[in-house]
């Protein structure tokens, strides 16, 4: 099939524009161990080839995801799925080989390099892939004995034939191909090379794409090296900063791996300044890398450059040795200026410059541009205003580079002069007249004008004066204004004289002018009416002025006279002075004559009428604008009457005073008691006559009632109700509240205590004269419990069955066993849960333990572990007593038997199911020698290094090189003796020859043979290749470059040591260009021929120049093109430019600038000279003539045709005067600003008004005159009146704090009240001897109520408000707390007394010293609460709350004391019905209190068992349970003060061995890693239980049951919820519970280094510094240990983990975010050190986790000796338990002494270290250890 079918290109049908996608990878078929090549360094890769016999491109690299042939189909690239497949492949095509020139043939060949290692086993696996079937193909795998030459390739084993349509994909999958080369009869250790040949005859029709991808082959590649980067260069400064580290890498991108050196070689000078960093020798896997870490130190170098090399030897790669060159550059130290900017100055400054250079070396300054100079190297002077730039610059020395210049630009000014102007005023008298100016400093020239011109000024008029100094360095300007004044006259106006506000006044004056003169009221309460006369508003002083405004001659003038205006007196009579409290202010009232004038009152000074009950002064007195007068008197308030109910008169006797109560109307009134007419409240019973009273300032009252006692109400409480048999009678206890009564006891109804087993119902009656009481309970007598302890526990297997053995207490007592459950002793090796059960008549008991059956010991013999190598593996035998057990050997602890010559540890290990044992020896393999053949010794100099070849028998063998002693391989011509030597794992050899490398040629290429001519000579240049060698020049056989423009023959010759060959050519030099500069080119026009002018470059040359192509200079205005051209002998050169020639200038003088509105346009005129030139006029811009009045810009212009001139000016047009009529001039106040009207003649003008000379419209009371003002456009006028506001009313608001509010003797508040006007409000103080007022803040001095007016007077706009008056509750304070203590368990009321502690319901809060407390009852003066329940003995405040008070605090007042919980006991006896509750009383408990739950929270009881009195028994029955129903017990002690904190809380279920939780882990975070055990017995109660356990997160933490132990697995930081369920078999009941367990991740390791030692000590000290990440309070961190190598130990390790790792605990505070440092002592003690092969350190936080009961007593333990004096102590222990540890010297006489520190186990076994003082005490005598559990 032709491919012209299947896609188009550019519109014609192409043969070959298809698109092939290869998919290539790596991998594939078996694993091999040598060779792998996956094509991810190039194709052909790192030693491989490639050849294309028939021509083309061949094979090349493709990654994954491209499409190879855009065009065709769909595919893409892709890599077979498979290891290292990587992300390239090899790719070859039809359009890779050849193509028309070659006769569109494919042979594409990929070859390897020489492969060794061959054996009959031997394979090599290589995927393919063939993509579009359509067009067959065939791949070949070829092999060759003889060379990687094609026509070597003799052995064909495999052949894979695409055929055409061979898949019905275009595009199928990769397949995976095994060649098996060992198979081909090529003897094994044969080289071989194999190649990929794609072949296809007819590449246009057939020839597919192919992929190829993995090569994997357990023959050996040789190694192929790489170095990244190929050099480093650090650069650092003398005596500086080391520079950072950088690094580079040796990488194998061959086809297998390879070993290598690495060493540094330095170059003249020192050789301690480099420092590399990684390992000296090493193997890298197949592609693998190795990094290396360059640092370099400058300390003690000079300034230079240092050279070294760090050279990898590679045995075997062809580029071996690889160099990397390393450069250290030491330069100069840089140095920077610091030239603070001096700021702007002034001409006359001289300035000192300040700069310092960081070398310290001196600074130099020079003036860079601007008018300054330097003098005496730092002073700066000014020569005139500018900006002057100086450069700070330092050129260095030998240590320092120039610092980099700094440049400060100052702008220098003229300082101003002082510039006086006086003698500013002239009256008018027709001469000219000027100012007097003067400067300072004196006699400086100065410019003056007036308004602008220089003439002095004759008319009247202001003109504005403008004074300039002209100086060089002097400048300064003033302006002044010069008057030119009208005329003086004078006003004569005599005094009216004193007025009553009702007179009306004539007024009369004259002016000296003898113009008219007007009159107008300046202030005061006066108005002019018909021009001359006045009359008053009100009292007070009028000031009147008489004006004449005067003309164009004559200034204005006035006269003023001020008139005393007095009112007429007025007649007040005062009414309405007696009056009654009603709690309504109560005012006076007032008449007068004449009538209805305003009075104003106050009331003992105040303007408030009082509201309060008493007598108070009045004033009435007159308020108004013409009368005045005012009338005393008293205004008499009486008291009124309250009603008072009493109540709370019917109480129990409890021994405490008893208190009436008492209601009011109005509410809230004191009432003061009397009980039979004393005041002290009753205690004892009986009746008593009660009197209420009240007495307050404007109330009275009482009631009268009787107050009744009755018997009080004592508690029983029962105890000791739960008793063992013992042949005695068994008596009930009982204890009352009060204490101390009488209880009389009965059982089952007799009063005899009863002795039997069994439950008997119990009375305790109260019989006492003023206390009534029972209670009820149920004694019970139960069996005894026996004591079980098993024994035997560790035999040993020998196949008969174990059996534990028991005793019981009492003795004798019978014991049945299982083991695993079962009643079977076991016989085989195994852990058996074990429990032993006694069940007799009257007793029980019951323990468990684990049987533990050891292994027994074998015996191992290990043989045959003397051999020689053979390339097979080598194992050694073994012979076991008991004969025929397994052995499992391993060779330096691999399973794996070794080939490779050596020395191995064996281990022979016997691990049968009863038996155990193992032995160690050493099994030694010896070396071969091998052949080696050298190759390639004749190779020809091409500048790149040559290097030998070697063959080896057997084949493929390491050769490493030498060249003259030297592992470098040479690249000069010369002769060279090579040495090849073998020294390989398990051969070595070696071979002698010479290399011999010959001369080359070099080519040369001339160049620059065209330069032009610029007077200088002329030299060619020339390249060599190999580039760099050194040609010799000649110019027409001289060796002397031309200057001179023409041509020359030019030859360049190699002549040197290695190299020869030369070149010839031409140079030829060309004529110079010249530049020309035209000038001259804007002339104006004046008549005459303007000619342009013309400069050169070289100067002088002769210049030709054209107007627009004429020779000829133009004369008339306008632009003409001008060129200007050079054209000499040796110059040419041309330029062009426009000359233009400007119009003339004429003057414009501007006339008819001043007019009047008057409805036309108005026109400005115009002159000009020279004369009759046309003027275009504007008007701010425009052409039209304005009519409007206002001003305008005027501009008149002339654009002739040879003229061109413009001025300015301004033409004002006047306005025309229009008539105002003001109106609305009568308002009444009401704060909102009041405005006239006004109507305009002609109609419907703006007006603008003005009141007492302010555009802003009044809104106070008062009379203002108004002006109101046309100003528009084009018109203008005013007229004038008067606007009159009157006064309004307010009222007071918002008086807080609110009236009945309550405070603290002492306390203080501010007062706050709004007036509706706005105004200020004050405040009066009506009870003096209960508050003092200041202001507004009011501070409260004495028990009462007191009272407080807010008052307004009003002012000029507001009349006074009616007064407001508050009543505040004085003396909020706590006085007395009984009783003033508790027990920590709180229960008993407490009762805290005061005055006005709330409004007798609204108490919210009570704290007890810092504990809240259940409020019972409240009232204003006392509260009474119920103690509540404290963590520990404390004392503090009482603190009450209240929303009418705030917070009242009685300091110190209450303390809590300690009482001990109780130990609540698990119950026994539980049956369906029944419990016993058992605790461990509290010794100093007077008696204790039994609770019963229905919840765990105590929200409902058990019937009867609420708050059970048990005295101090140890049990107690509780009956009445229900079936399958939970109950909750809690134990309390009692004494005087009341209850101590409660016991645990035990939820158990009513049944026959139901299953409950019993003690429930704590909550708490866990350090991820800290495996946590606890034993499931101490978490439920039952018998034969099964458990089970999970996590609800198992990737946070893993739950699981174990031997009868909860096993927690922390793995991850995280929450996860922990369930726990036992279940009953037997019954079925089962309960569970959960809990949260938090995991915090592991403490992060900050650093681990290896501190110095000397060289003989065999102990290594790791330092590690630990940092807490985790957020949480850590007790102390643990460290565990694996890969331990052979040898090393951990000495100072403090335990071993339960898995058998060496661990070290350290218990010390670790807060979040805290570091930790901590040393790791190794013993090293074999082959192996620490530093060199450090262990894996797991980290874990040691936290408050679980912690199991402890165990009685301690555990005594004989330390084992360590070397160096030392101990070690280990000890069984148990997960999550704290142990102390004492030792005693001088064993046993001695005395213990306790080691300062705790351990917590993390294992089943704990191991600790006694390395002596300051721990422990120096050694004496037979030293012994103990250790025991700590309670936490």
């Amino acid at each position: 099939m032709n491919r012209s079918g299947w896609a188009r290109v550019g519109g014609a049908w192409s043969t070959k524009t298809w698109l092939a996608v290869a998919w290539l990878a790596c991998g594939g078929g078996a694993a091999f161990a040598q060779m792998s090549e996956s094509f991810e360094y190039g194709v052909p890769p790192p030693g491989w080839t490639k050849t294309n016999l028939l021509g083309g491109s061949g094979w090349y690299q493709l990654p994954v995801g491209v499409m190879p042939l855009p065009g065709w189909g769909n595919g893409t690239s892709s890599v077979p799925a498979t290891a290292n497949a990587g992300t390239h492949n090899a790719y070859c095509s039809w359009n890779t080989g050849g193509g028309a020139s070659e006769g569109y043939h494919n042979d594409q060949w990929l070859i390897s390099p020489r492969l060794t290692g061959l054996t009959a086993t031997s394979t090599v696996s290589y995927w393919l892939r063939f993509n579009f079937t359509n067009f067959p193909d065939t791949v070949y795998f070829r092999v060759s004995t003889n060379g990687p030459a094609p026509a070597n390739f003799t052995f064909v084993p495999l052949t894979n034939v695409f055929a055409r349509a061979s898949h019905p994909n275009q595009f199928p999958p990769w397949s995976n191909h095994v060649v098996n080369v060992g198979a081909l009869g090529i003897p094994a250790g044969t080289p071989i090379w194999i190649a990929i040949q794609e072949y296809e005859w007819d590449n246009t029709w057939n020839g597919a794409a192919v992929q190829l991808d993995v090569i994997n082959s357990d023959l050996t590649a040789p190694p192929e090296a790489r170095v990244g980067p190929t050099s480093l260069t650090f650069t650092a400064y003398y005596e500086g900063s080391d520079p950072a580290p950088q690094t580079f890498a040796l990488q194998g991108v061959g086809s297998s791996g390879m070993g290598y050196a690495s060493a540094v070689t330095f170059g003249a000078g020192p050789t301690d300044w480099l420092t590399v960093g990684g390992p000296a020798s090493g193997t890298l896997g197949f592609q693998g890398s190795q990094t290396y870490t360059a640092a370099v130190s400058v300390a003690g170098l000079d300034l230079g450059t240092y050279v070294a090399t760090n050279v990898f030897n590679v045995p075997g790669a062809t580029n071996n040795p690889l160099r990397v060159p390393i450069t250290l550059n030491v330069i100069r130290r840089p140095q920077a200026i610091a030239f603070p900017n001096p700021g702007p100055q002034f001409t006359t400054n001289q300035v000192g410059l300040a700069g310092t250079a960081s070398s310290g070396l001196p600074v130099t300054f020079s003036v860079f541009s601007g008018p300054g100079s330097i003098v005496g190297a730092t002073n700066l002077s000014f020569t005139g205003p500018g900006t002057v730039r100086v450069v700070a610059w330092q050129l260095g020395n030998v240590y320092y580079d120039v610092a980099p210049c700094v440049t400060q630009s100052m702008v220098v000014t003229k300082p101003s002069a002082t510039i006086l102007i006086t003698n500013l005023s002239h009256v008018y008298d027709g001469a000219p007249h000027g100012a007097t100016v003067t400067t300072v400093p004196e006699g400086l020239a100065v410019d003056t004008t007036y308004n602008g011109g220089a003439a002095l000024p004759v008319a009247i008029g202001s003109y504005a004066v403008t004074c300039t100094v002209n100086d060089v360095l002097y400048g300064g300007t003033a302006t002044a204004t010069y008057t030119i004044t009208r005329m003086v006259q004078t006003v004569d106006f005599p005094d009216p004289g004193a007025q009553w506000t009702t007179s009306v006044v004539g007024l009369a004056a004259t002016a000296s002018s003898g113009l008219p003169v007007t009159f107008a009221v300046a202030s005061g309460p006066g108005t002019i009416g018909g021009g001359t006369n006045l009359s008053f508003t009100g009292a007070g002083t009028v000031s009147v002025v008489a004006t004449q405004a005067g003309d164009a001659d004559w200034l204005p003038a006035a006269a003023t006279n001020d008139l005393a205006v007095s009112k007429v007196a007025a007649t007040v009579a005062l009414g309405s002075l007696s009056q009654t409290y009603d709690g309504t202010a109560k005012s006076a009232t007032a008449t007068t004559v004449p009538a209805g004038l305003a009075v104003e009152f106050t009331y003992d000074g105040s303007g408030t009428a009082p509201t309060a009950a008493g007598s108070y002064a009045v004033t009435g007195t007159i308020n108004d604008a013409i009368y005045h007068g005012t009338d005393a008197g008293t205004l008499a308030i009486a008291k009124a009457a309250a009603t008072v109910t009493l109540t709370n008169l019917d109480q129990a006797y409890d021994g405490a005073p008893k208190f009436a109560a008492a209601t009011t109307v109005p509410a809230g009134l004191a009432v003061e008691f009397t009980y039979d007419g004393s005041t002290n409240a009753p205690t004892a019973r009986g009746g008593y006559a009660v009197t209420g009273t009240v007495n307050d300032v404007n109330w009275h009252g009482s009631a009268t009632g009787m107050l009744l006692i009755g018997m009080g109400s004592a508690t029983v409480t029962l105890g000791d109700l739960e008793q063992g048999y013992d042949g005695t009678p068994k008596s009930a206890t009982a204890t009352t509240v009060p204490a101390g009564l009488a209880v009389d006891l009965t059982y089952d109804g007799a009063s005899d205590a009863p002795v039997a087993v069994g439950s008997y119902a119990v009375t305790g009656t109260v019989n006492d004269a003023d206390w009534l009481g029972s209670a009820t309970g149920t004694l019970v007598i139960g069996k005894g419990t026996a004591t079980v302890t098993l024994g035997s526990l560790n035999p040993t297997y020998d196949g008969t069955a174990k059996s534990a053995t028991a005793t019981t207490v009492p003795a004798g007592l019978a014991v049945d066993f299982t083991y695993d459950g079962s009643a079977t002793a076991p016989t085989a090796v195994g852990s058996y849960a074990v429990t032993g059960t006694v069940n007799e008549a009257n007793w029980q008991g019951t323990n468990v333990g684990t049987l533990v059956i050891a292994k027994a010991g074998a015996t191992v013999a290990l043989g045959n572990l003397t051999q020689t190598y053979d390339g097979t593996a080598k194992s050694a035998t073994a012979t076991t007593v008991p004969a025929g057990l397994a052995v499992d050997f391993t060779y330096d602890g691999s399973a794996t038997a070794p080939t490779a010559a050596g020395s191995y540890a064996v281990t022979g290990t016997v691990n049968e199911a009863n038996w155990q044992g193992s032995a160690t020896g050493t099994l030694v393999i010896g070396k071969g020698t091998a052949t080696v053949t050298l190759g390639s010794l004749n190779p020809t100099y091409d500048g790149t290094a040559k290097s030998a070849t070697a063959t080896t028998v057997p084949a493929g063998l390491v050769v490493d090189l030498t060249y003259d002693g030297s592992a470098t391989a040479p690249t000069a011509a010369g002769s060279y003796a090579v040495t090849g030597t073998v020294n390989e794992a398990n051969w070595q050899g070696s071979a002698t020859g010479t290399l011999v490398i010959g001369k080359g040629t070099a080519t040369v290429t001339l160049g620059s043979l065209n330069p032009t001519y610029d007077g200088t000579a002329k030299s060619a240049t020339a390249t060599t290749v190999p580039a760099g060698l050194v040609v010799d020049l000649t110019y027409d056989g001289s060796a002397t470059a031309p200057t001179a423009a023409g041509s020359y023959a030019v030859t360049g010759t190699v002549n040197e040591a290695n190299w020869q060959g030369s070149a010839t050519g031409t140079l030829v030099i060309g004529k110079g260009t010249a530049t020309v500069t035209l000038g001259s080119l804007n002339p104006t026009y004046d008549g005459t021929a303007k000619s342009a002018t013309a400069t050169t470059v070289p100067a002088g040359l002769v210049v030709d120049l054209t107007y627009d192509g004429s020779a000829t200079a133009p004369t008339a205005a306008g632009s003409y093109a001008v060129t200007g051209t050079v054209n000499e002998a040796n110059w040419q050169g041309t330029n062009s430019g426009m000359l233009v020639i400007g119009k003339g200038t004429a003057t414009v003088t501007l006339g008819d600038l001043a007019q009047t509105y008057d409805g036309t346009a108005k026109s400005a005129t115009a002159t000009t000279v020279p004369a009759g030139l046309v003027v275009d006029l504007t008007y701010d811009g425009s052409a039209t003539a304005p009519t409007a009045a206002g001003s305008y810009a005027v501009t008149g212009t002339v654009n002739e045709a040879n003229w061109q001139g413009t001025n300015v000016g301004t033409l004002v047009i006047a306005k025309a005067g229009a008539t105002v009529t003001l109106g609305s001039l009568a308002h009444t106040y009401d704060g909102t600003a009041k405005n006239a009207t006004a109507t305009t003649v002609p109609a419907g003008l703006a007006v603008e008004f003005t009141y007492d000379g302010s555009a802003t419209a009044p809104s106070a009371v008062g009379s203002y005159a108004v002006t109101g003002t046309v100003n528009e456009a084009n018109w203008q006028g005013s007229a004038a009146g008067t606007l009159t506001i009157g006064k309004t009313n307010q009222a007071i608001t918002d008086f807080l704090p609110a009236d009945g509010a309550i405070f603290a003797l002492g306390a203080g508040t501010t007062l706050t009240a709004q007036a509706s006007s706005g105004l200020a409000v004050g405040f009066t103080n009506l009870t003096p001897e209960i508050a003092d007022l200041a202001g507004a803040g009011i501070t409260f001095t004495n028990y009462g109520v007191a009272r407080i007016q807010a008052f307004q007077a009003g002012d000029a706009n507001w009349a006074a408000a009616a007064p407001v008056i508050r009543e505040y509750r004085v003396g909020a304070i706590l006085t007395n707390v009984a009783p003033g203590q508790a027990n920590v368990g709180g229960g008993i009321d407490v009762t805290i007394q005061g005055l006005w502690i709330g409004n007798g319901a609204d108490v919210a809060t009570v704290t007890l010293a810092g504990v809240p407390a259940a409020i019972a009852t409240q009232g204003f003066h006392a509260v009474t609460v119920r103690a509540g329940l404290a963590a520990g003995a404390t004392t503090g405040d009482v603190v009450v709350t209240s929303a009418s008070v705030g917070t009242l605090v009685l300091s110190n007042a209450f303390e809590y004391l300690w009482l001990d919980a109780p130990e609540q006991l698990d119950p026994t006896f539980i049956t369906a019905s029944n419990l016993v509750a058992r605790w461990v009383p509290v010794p100093a408990a007077e008696t204790h209190v039994l609770e019963v739950g229905l919840d765990t929270n105590f929200t409902a009881h058990l019937p009867g068992y609420e708050a059970v009195d048990v005295g101090s028994a140890q049990q107690y029955p509780v009956t009445g349970l229900s079936p399958g129903t939970w109950y909750a017990l809690r134990i309390f002690a009692r004494d005087a003060n009341g209850l101590g904190r409660p016991s645990r809380t035990v939820w158990v279920p009513a049944g026959s061995n139901v299953p409950y939780e019993t003690h429930p882990p704590p909550s708490g975070p866990v350090s991820q890693g800290a495996t946590m055990q606890r034993a499931l017995t101490n978490l439920f109660s039952g018998t034969g239980l099964v458990y089970a356990a999970e996590s609800s997160d198992t990737n946070v933490a893993g739950a699981a049951v174990a031997g009868g132990l909860l096993v927690l697995t922390p793995r991850n930081p995280g929450t996860a919820t922990i369930t726990v369920r036992a279940t009953d078999p037997a019954t079925g009941y089962a309960t569970e519970f959960s809990f949260d367990i938090q995991v915090v991740g592991a403490p992060t390791l900050v650093s681990a280094n290896f501190l110095p030692r000397e060289l003989w000590n065999p102990r290594f000290t790791q330092a590690l510094q630990v940092r807490n990440d985790a957020g949480v309070e850590a007790l102390g961190v643990r460290l565990l240990f694996t890969n331990l190598m052979p040898g090393i130990s951990v000495e100072n390790r403090t335990g071993t983990a339960a898995d058998g790792r060496p661990m070290i605990e350290m218990e010390t505070a670790f807060a979040a975010g805290a570091t930790l440092g901590l040393n790791v002592v190794y013993l090293c003690t074999g082959a192996y050190t620490a530093d060199l092969h450090p262990p894996t350190i797991e980290l874990q936080f040691v936290l408050p986790e679980w912690r199991p009961a402890l165990p009685d007593g301690g555990v005594v333990l004989e330390g084992g000796p360590l070397s160096g004096g030392r101990f070690v102590v280990e000890f069984e222990s148990i997960v999550g338990r704290l142990y102390a540890i004492e030792y005693m010297n001088d064993f046993p006489t001695g005395n213990w002494t306790e080691v300062p520190l705790r351990l917590r186990a993390t294992a089943n076994w704990t191991q600790w270290i006694d390395s002596g003082p300051p721990a422990t005490q120096p050694l004496s005598g037979l030293r012994t250890y103990r250790v025991k559990g700590v309670a936490e």
